[in-house]
């Protein structure tokens, strides 16, 4: 057998093959989309919007909900002007105070405003009425002209407390001490600077 020596167009023969054999791998392998992994999930743009307004209106919500349930009172202008008629805020915070009436008193109260005593009488009615619409025993309703959150405490002694307190010296604190932002004493600092 006769041995035939290499020549230089040899090389360049099989540089050239393989160079084509990448391009078209390449080419091939650029042109398959990539599989989606398992686990992620496209969701369409409307239902995203739709949970984005959820996510703000919430929270928005749930403030309403405590200011009315620590107010628990249903002000003049949540009635229809010179009318016994609720307006779709008054509607909306009497049916907040029915869901807690469930657990908790019935007291409510409904602010009299300039209101005369007829339209008063109306207005209270009204609310009456819509409480036991909304599942409120009639016998667990109380209705008053209140201080919204209760009646609250008179000048002269919210004052004095006040006064009292300026007055009361406040220890500093100790070496070491670190004073905690919700009153007393937070411990000691440690070697770290942290208490």
């Amino acid at each position: 057998m006769k041995i035939r020596p290499l020549t230089t167009s040899a090389p360049r023969h099989a540089t050239r093959a393989v160079l084509v054999a990448l391009a078209l791998n390449a080419a091939t392998g650029c042109m398959t989309p990539p599989e989606k992994p398992a686990e992620q999930m496209t969701i369409p743009d409307d239902v995203q919007h739709e949970a984005d307004r959820e996510f703000v209106r919430e929270p928005i919500q749930d403030q309403i909900r405590q200011g009315v349930l620590r107010q628990r009172t249903i002000f003049a202008y949540q009635f229809q002007a010179d009318s016994a008629t609720l307006t779709p805020v008054g509607r909306r915070n009497l049916k907040i105070l029915a869901e807690a009436m469930t657990t908790t008193s019935g007291r409510v109260g409904v602010e009299r405003g300039d209101a005369a005593p007829a339209l008063y009488s109306a207005r209270l009615a009204e609310v009456r009425r819509q409480l036991q619409t909304l599942g409120i025993a009639p016998d667990r309703i109380e209705l008053a002209d209140s201080a919204p959150g209760g009646t609250g405490l008179a000048s002269a002694d919210a004052l004095y407390i006040r006064e009292r307190i300026r007055k009361s010296p406040m220890p500093p604190p100790s070496d070491g001490d670190v004073l905690s932002p919700f009153g007393g004493s937070g411990g000691s600092m440690g070697s770290g600077g942290t208490p």
